[in-house]
C-alpha cells in the first residue's frame, strides 16, 4: 500500500502485483506442494513487496518536503493525516480478530498497547510508514545526506543481523533468542521502514534511476533478483527447516533495482483507481486469509487462490465505496 501524489501506470500495476505477492506470502503459497519452492517464493521473491512500497512512498514524499523549502506545506499535513486515518479505519476493521483474545490483566493491556502502536498483522506497515516519513522530515533539515545514508545503512544491517541471529538460533535457549525471534523487533519502522523509505527519497533527490541507462537498470534488476533467490535458497539449505525471513541483504539491491526498472517504463495516466485496487487488496486480504484458513485445510496454494479471488471482488466494492466514504483505501 502506498500514498502517492503522481501517476505512472507502470508503478500502479507494479503495486497491484506486489499486493498479490503479499497475499501469497501470508497464505504460504505452494507450502503443501513443495517446501523449498514455497520458501523461494514466500521467503524470497515475495519479500520484495513491502520494501518496494516503502521506496515508492519515499520517492513521492521527497518533493512534498523539498517544495516546502522550510515552510509549512498543507500537502505534508494532509499526507500524514491520510495515513493516520487509514490506520484508524483498518485497525477498527481488524479489532474483532485480536481484541477478544486479550485478557484484562497487565499482560493483556501491554499486548493491546503494543498492537495499537505497532499494528496488527499487515497493518504494521502504516505506523512504520508514518514514523519513517517523520524521521526524514526531521533529519533532512539537520543532517547532511552522507550521515543520513550512513544511518540508513546501520539500521538496515541491524535489522538483517537480528533476523539472521534469531532464525539461526545463535542464542538458542536464552531470553535474547526469544526476543530476536519476535518479528516486530527487526521488522519495524527503524530497521525496515526508514532504510527503504530513504532509498526512495534519495532515488528521487539524486535522480539515480534516471542517470543509468535502461539496459543497465534492467540488468541490475535481473542480477539482483538472482542474488535474492540465491540468498533465500542458501538459507533454506543451511537451516534445513522452514523459517520465516523478513530481512535479506539482497533486498537493499533488488528492491531499488526493480523500482528503477519499472519507473523507467513511463506510462502517464490519470487512472487513480488502479492504485486504489492495490491498496484495497493489501488492506482487505487478511480477512480472507484468516477466515478461510480452516476451509482450505491450512495455508497454501488453495488458500492463496481463494484469498486473491475474494480480495479482488472486495477491492472492486471498496473502490466503489471510497467514492462516497473517503479514507477507506
Amino acid at each position: 500500500m502506498t500514498i502517492r501524489s503522481e501517476r505512472n501506470l507502470s508503478l500502479d500495476i507494479l503495486k497491484v502485483v506486489l499486493s498479490i505477492m503479499v497475499i501469497g506470502l501470508h497464505a504460504n503459497f505452494l507450502i503443501e506442494i513443495d517446501k523449498f519452492s514455497s520458501f523461494l517464493f514466500v521467503n524470497g521473491l515475495f519479500r520484495i513487496a513491502v520494501p518496494i512500497f516503502f521506496i515508492i512512498n519515499g520517492y513521492f514524499f521527497y518533493p512534498l518536503v523539498a517544495n516546502a523549502q522550510g515552510k509549512s506545506n498543507p500537502k505534508i499535513k494532509s499526507w500524514f493525516e491520510r495515513v493516520l486515518i487509514l490506520y484508524a479505519v483498518w485497525t477498527s476493521v481488524y479489532l474483532i480478530f485480536w481484541l477478544p483474545l486479550l485478557s484484562f490483566n497487565p499482560h493483556g493491556i501491554a499486548m493491546f498497547i503494543k498492537t495499537i502502536f505497532i499494528g496488527y498483522y499487515h497493518l504494521w506497515y502504516l505506523p512504520a510508514l508514518l514514523l519513517a516519513a517523520f524521521m526524514f522530515k526531521a533529519l533532512h533539515q539537520n543532517l547532511k545526506d552522507i550521515y543520513i545514508l550512513a544511518l540508513m545503512f546501520v539500521c538496515f544491517c541491524t535489522g538483517v543481523g537480528i533476523d539472521y541471529v534469531g532464525n539461526y538460533n545463535v542464542f538458542g535457549g536464552t531470553t535474547l533468542d526469544k526476543v530476536f525471534d519476535e518479528v516486530w523487533v527487526h521488522r519495524n519502522f527503524l530497521f525496515s521502514g526508514f532504510p527503504f523509505f530513504g532509498l526512495g527519497w534519495f532515488l528521487r533527490k539524486q535522480g539515480w534511476g534516471e542517470k543509468a541507462s535502461f539496459k543497465m537498470v534492467a540488468t541490475m534488476a535481473v542480477v539482483t533478483l538472482g542474488l535474492l533467490f540465491l540468498e533465500s535458497g542458501v538459507n533454506y539449505k543451511l537451516m534445513n527447516k522452514y523459517e520465516g525471513f523478513d530481512n535479506y541483504l539482497s533486498l537493499a539491491l533488488v528492491c531499488p533495482a526493480i523500482f528503477m526498472f519499472v519507473s523507467r517504463i513511463n506510462m502517464p495516466s490519470s487512472m487513480k483507481y488502479v492504485s486504489q485496487y492495490s491498496s484495497a487488496l493489501y488492506f482487505v486480504h487478511v480477512l480472507f486469509v484468516i477466515g478461510f484458513s480452516e476451509f482450505s485445510a491450512g495455508r497454501g496454494t488453495v488458500l492463496t487462490l481463494i484469498a486473491v479471488g475474494l480480495s479482488v471482488v472486495a477491492a472492486f466494492i471498496l473502490v466503489a465505496l471510497n467514492k462516497r466514504l473517503k479514507y477507506i483505501i
